[in-house]
């Protein structure tokens, strides 16, 4: 159903195209999306919102300025769902 995302969520586009929305407290390991994880916090507070050009977006991943960060990984969605369980 349609609805507002979470505040703590992060779009997340894999190579393959396909995209998660993914809480940031699953990423915060992960030192190269440290930009995303902590957008609008800390350091990264007066930093705009990190977003994805249209080439590097999922086809059906939210479009509209949802306040969220999108973060593109180079890896397919198969290897990125195991990594999160």
């Amino acid at each position: 159903p349609k609805g507002k995302m979470p505040s703590d969520i992060i779009h997340v586009s894999t190579k393959d195209g396909e995209w998660f929305p993914v809480r940031r407290m699953l990423l915060a390991p992960c030192l190269k999306l440290t930009r995303y994880v902590q957008a609008g916090r800390g350091k990264y507070k007066h930093r705009p919102t990190p977003t994805l050009s249209d080439e590097m977006r999922s086809p059906d991943a939210p479009v509209e300025d949802d306040g969220c960060p999108h973060c593109y990984v180079n890896i397919d969605c198969n290897t990125f769902d195991r990594v999160l369980i």
